[in-house]
């Protein structure tokens, strides 16, 4: 096999792995936040807008938190395979698919910023 398609081979498995390893974690912490919801008392409650605090609710076991955890973790794990691919690309010096790669991280990370401050 030659060096190139050795390349692609080992970085579409690593986008493989970074994707199946996203959606299982993310199913995994909605389930969990849906069984542990099932079983406590609803709450009113306020959206919560700082990270550390929804992480600390989702720690003490509040099947909500641990649900919405769940959603960022799914919604992050396309940016986690734009930043794989820029580091396969790299690694392989296709400089032209690396750039646009990181040019899609950036702008992916500028408007989570711009969305959530």
């Amino acid at each position: 096999m030659p060096h190139d398609e050795l390349l692609e081979a080992r970085l579409g498995r690593a986008v493989h792995r970074c994707l199946l390893s996203g959606v299982l974690a993310s199913a995994t912490l909605m389930l969990l936040g849906l069984f542990l919801a099932l079983g406590q008392q609803p709450v009113e409650q306020e959206p919560v807008t700082d990270w550390p605090r929804l992480f600390a609710r989702a720690l003490a076991g509040e099947g909500r938190a641990l649900v919405d955890v769940g959603l960022i973790v799914l919604m992050f794990t396309p940016v986690v395979r734009v930043i794989v691919l820029a580091v396969g690309w790299l690694a392989a010096r296709q400089w032209w698919l690396a750039a646009v790669s990181l040019t899609v991280a950036a702008l992916l990370g500028v408007s989570v910023a711009i969305g959530v401050g």
